[in-house]
């Protein structure tokens, strides 16, 4: 802690690696942060440096090989008016070179947050990336490949009704396609996202979380549709008294693609969790469950033998469970 305002944080890490034939392989990590947080500036700044031969299979380090700096910086506005309580600017920038210096990745976004009273949020963004793709990340690439990016983003929240909430988060752009059909590159592509969900309370005992998530990508080249994938979710909870409740949660997941850009299979899913619980105390409590999923698979023999086909709707239950669950504390 360096004062009221500024926290510095460095990380240090070393690893040994032996492999199939005896050779062992060292590498490092180095981590850096500088964080500052106030009522009217914010910075955080993140570098870090893990060298192609650092492992660490036993936690989490999602890339190597890389060297990655990137500075978040904001200042807000505090009005506190009857509607506007504070805004906010917010810059980002980012940088990912491998070790040899080649760049892998550029990102700048600008951001603007508004928070009003009544629990009540907007957010508009807009963000610029530079990715570079190589061919040890996808063999199809003859050369390392530059896609340019840019996503807009909008996203609202509002809890200014005691019994409903509701956010709404939008973006659409430019993207890669990363699924191609075999043999090919990454391509570019046109991408469009919305997320929609509510929270609902009309009685104290009931809770219905609802969402829907819709995604589109569509060929830059041709402008035809790649895929739409649209998962509709809802969750939905009776409190019958203070230890007897009832859940339900249903999910329904379908994804249909154009075998000419992608080898994504086309996919329908509808699944269904039913749980009762009877919680005495924490340790004292009784669980029955169900759970099942259907899908648009089915059954197919013929002279190579019996195997499993994509089919249009839900044809085939391909699981079905039933559980019980109960603990008991007892105290000596």
């Amino acid at each position: 802690k360096l004062d009221d305002h500024w926290v510095a944080t460095v990380q240090a890490v070393g690893s040994r690696t032996r492999d199939g034939d005896g050779d062992d392989r060292d590498g490092h990590g180095v981590e850096a942060i500088l964080n500052r947080s106030g009522r009217h500036l914010g910075v955080h700044a993140h570098a870090r440096d893990y060298d192609e031969d650092f492992r660490a299979d036993a936690g989490f380090v999602p890339r190597v090989d890389q060297r990655d700096l990137h500075a978040v910086v904001s200042w807000t506005w505090w009005p506190e008016g009857p509607r506007l309580i504070s805004w906010k600017p917010q810059v980002t920038a980012l940088r990912i070179d491998d070790q040899q210096g080649v760049r892998l990745e550029r990102t700048g976004e600008v951001k603007l947050e508004f928070e009003f009273r009544r629990q009540t949020s907007l957010s508009l963004a807009y963000t610029d990336r530079v990715e570079t793709l190589r061919p040890e990340d996808f063999p199809a690439l003859a050369a390392p490949r530059d896609y340019d990016t840019g996503v807009s983003r909008v996203e609202a929240r509002t809890a200014a009704w005691p019994a409903v909430e509701f956010g709404v988060e939008a973006a659409w752009g430019d993207g890669i396609q990363f699924e191609t059909v075999a043999g090919r590159p990454p391509e570019p592509a046109t991408v469009a996202e919305l997320e929609l969900t509510a929270s609902l309370r009309p009685v104290s005992r009931l809770r219905a979380d609802l969402t829907w998530l819709s995604s589109r990508l569509d060929d830059d080249a041709s402008g035809e549709r790649v895929l739409a994938n649209d998962i509709a979710r809802a969750r939905i909870e009776w409190q019958f008294d203070r230890r007897a409740s009832l859940r339900l949660i249903a999910r329904y997941d379908v994804l249909d693609t154009d075998a000419r850009f992608t080898d994504r299979d086309s996919t329908e899913d509808w699944n269904t969790d039913v749980l009762f619980r009877y919680l005495v105390n924490p340790w004292t409590a009784l669980y029955v469950g169900y759970n099942s999923n259907e899908t648009n698979l089915e059954f197919v023999e013929d002279e190579f033998g019996r195997r499993v086909e994509r089919t249009d709707g839900l044809t085939l239950r391909d699981a079905r469970q039933v559980f019980v669950k109960f603990s008991y504390l007892f105290r000596l």
